[in-house]
């Protein structure tokens, strides 16, 4: 019976050094599963924001004026003015829908005013885009209600 146990207890022994190692890579999963669930808490759709709006700006018309850019987990909102009524925006349309990162480009409100000091039309308009399925997951749709609001003033 004492062969036994000191059998028993060398090889135990033996096996110590595996052990720790064993208890190291389940603290290192459960730290990697701690880092997973934070990334994922904050990773949203408005991380590429900056790379959306340069690209909606740089397809912007000359002529077109961004006034206000508004941005939620699901998508972009653009109020913006310009002289040029139909073309102008047809053609901004047709542009905006080529930017990978954004889709269902809608046109959703068109305003047309008289400018006292120059007696010209100008038009202000309301463009909405929705993130791409892939920038907007159902996991962020919790949040889709938080809303950041960036104005910029863009002559192209």
């Amino acid at each position: 019976v004492n062969n036994t146990k000191t059998e028993l207890e060398s090889k135990i022994a033996s096996l110590k050094p595996i052990e720790d190692r064993y208890n190291q890579l389940v603290d290192i999963e459960d730290q990697y599963a701690i880092y997973e669930s934070v990334e994922n808490t904050v990773e949203t759709a408005n991380n590429d924001l900056h790379t959306i709006i340069d690209e909606i700006a740089e397809k912007c018309p000359k002529n077109f004026l961004i006034n206000a850019i508004t941005t939620t987990e699901a998508g972009v909102t653009i109020n913006a003015t310009t002289k040029d009524k139909l073309s102008g925006i047809a053609a901004l349309k047709m542009k905006l829908d080529t930017i990978e990162k954004i889709d269902g480009v809608a046109i959703k409100t068109i305003t047309a005013t008289e400018n006292e000091q120059t007696k010209e039309r100008e038009y202000a308009y309301s463009i909405s885009c929705s993130y791409t399925k892939n920038l907007y997951t159902e996991d962020n749709a919790a949040s889709a209600s938080n809303q950041s609001t960036q104005t910029t003033e863009t002559n192209n």
